[in-house]
């Protein structure tokens, strides 16, 4: 599988992040990333790994939450 790498400056306006809002992510380990060698190597991001981070986070509508809670009634 190919990546696309993109600074932190082209993901955040990829995905529309603000980039101190990215940086946190970051801080928190929440966002996968890579980072260059040494202790102040260049972050780095995968597109399709920005992608995956994106659409990981679904909000599921009201008829899906009525039918998993119909599914639990039932069980």
């Amino acid at each position: 599988m190919q990546r696309t790498p993109m600074t932190v400056s082209q993901a955040s306006e990829y995905t529309g992040y603000a980039k101190a809002y990215l940086y946190s992510l970051i801080r928190k380990r929440k966002i996968p990333y890579y980072k260059g060698e040494g202790v102040r190597g260049k972050v780095i991001f995968a597109k399709e790994e920005l992608d995956d981070f994106i659409f990981s986070h679904r909000v599921a509508t009201e008829e899906e939450m009525q039918d998993r809670a119909r599914e639990a009634v039932a069980k």
